[in-house]
């Protein structure tokens, strides 16, 4: 009974440790996706400014040279 109670209390703390690393894997690529989100506001940011300043816009500007 008591070696039974231990198997399940190991898989419930192996298990414990797999959502960990899952969620700290998952909270990395949100991070990761939030700093390219906020480079791509900031280039719209300054395409807007470049438009208004009659500036052709630095994110068409950076497709434009490749």
């Amino acid at each position: 009974m008591q070696d039974e109670l231990l198997q399940r209390a190991d898989k419930a703390i192996a298990a414990s440790e797999q959502l960990v690393d899952e969620l700290y894997a998952a909270m990395e690529k949100a991070r990761k996706l939030d700093e390219q989100l906020h480079c791509i506001h900031q280039r719209r940011i300054a395409d807007e400014l470049s438009w208004k300043q009659g500036r052709p816009p630095q994110l068409v500007a950076s497709f434009a040279g490749r």
